[in-house]
């Protein structure tokens, strides 16, 4: 997973802690809090190595239920319902943003500690639509170019969320200016406020059907990839083993990267489509076992499980080289 991914896990992480303490009063650990995202945000801006070490000592403070998602080992559900959530937690604290504005402006003056509470929940909400964003970017980059209920609904999603963005950008810059200008033209705080407040709503509208959205075309596609017809025929027993070895170099190179985009699972169902035909015509019941397997592994990939694929694989591979005999 990339090192922005990380970061905004943890950031994210931080301030919700943060939130936590200050809703138990906990002065001491808020304190604490505040700190770490003071310095995990300074230290985005410095070079990769300060980025490290400030991630570990973060880590080391907050402790181990803050390890990364690794998004790369999640299946393509489990990918799916966690965008659902970054999503759903970004509307949410944009949403918290808009409404702390809306407070701090109405009775026309915004104080230096009300202008506090506005920027501290304007960066969480920054920093949760950059996490959200960033989820959205890599399911993007698995299934770019395959046109589906999923991808059209995330494109509006993804679309709703860049508005929310400028929105909260708007916000910020206001914020920026310092409390003069800023008490000078409260009417632009209050307006960029409720544009946030909208936008948000617009959101909550779009992200209500991606689940149900994304679990049809999910199943269209594995239905696709289980089900493909082989595209070329084996004439004899040495074609049929040189097939099955095709198939597996299809799985070796997909999980090369760690990651199955849709493209690569086109090319594993395809090429195992081939592979258990050949084994129909030529091995007999004594192979059967092998299609089996075969069927098992495009499932795998299909439902972009790459940790069950290895696991699978790492057994169908070591039996290879006794197929041989069968040319």
């Amino acid at each position: 997973m990339n090192k922005k991914i990380q970061i905004t896990v943890i950031l994210a992480t931080m301030l919700t802690l943060l939130g936590a303490c200050s809703s138990n009063g906990n002065a001491a650990l808020e304190a604490t809090a505040s700190a770490m995202v003071s310095a995990t945000m300074t230290a985005e801006t410095a070079n990769n190595a300060e980025i490290d070490a400030a991630v570990q000592a973060t880590m080391t403070a907050i402790g181990p239920q803050a390890t990364p998602v690794e998004v790369v080992e999640l299946t393509e559900e489990e990918l799916a319902a966690l965008i659902d959530e970054a999503v759903a937690e970004a509307i949410a604290a944009s949403e918290e943003a808009a409404a702390q504005t809306a407070a701090a402006t109405t009775d026309s003056t915004v104080t230096e500690a009300e202008a506090v509470n506005v920027t501290t929940v304007v960066v969480y909400a920054e920093e949760s639509l950059a996490y959200a964003e960033e989820l959205v970017a890599y399911y993007y980059s698995l299934y770019e170019g395959y046109a589906d209920e999923a991808i059209t609904t995330l494109n509006g999603i993804e679309a709703e969320l860049a508005a929310i963005s400028t929105n909260l950008q708007d916000i910020e810059d206001i914020l920026n200016q310092g409390l003069e200008t800023v008490n000078a033209t409260i009417d632009q705080l209050n307006q960029a406020a409720a544009d946030l407040s909208d936008r948000a709503g617009e959101a909550q509208v779009q992200a209500q059907t991606w689940m149900a959205d994304f679990s049809a075309a999910q199943e269209a596609r594995e239905e696709t990839l289980l089900n493909m017809k082989a595209d070329v025929e084996a004439k004899d027993r040495s074609e049929m083993v040189d097939m099955v070895n095709g198939f597996a170099d299809e799985i070796r190179r997909a999980m090369d990267d760690g990651a199955l985009n849709y493209q690569e699972k086109l090319e594993i169902a395809q090429s195992g489509a081939n592979a258990r035909a050949a084994l129909d015509k030529f091995g007999g019941l004594q192979l059967q076992d092998w299609s089996l397997n075969i069927d098992a592994l495009i499932g795998n990939a299909a439902r972009g499980d790459l940790t069950t694929l290895r696991e699978g694989f790492t057994g169908f591979s070591a039996n290879l080289p006794g197929l041989e005999s069968r040319r």
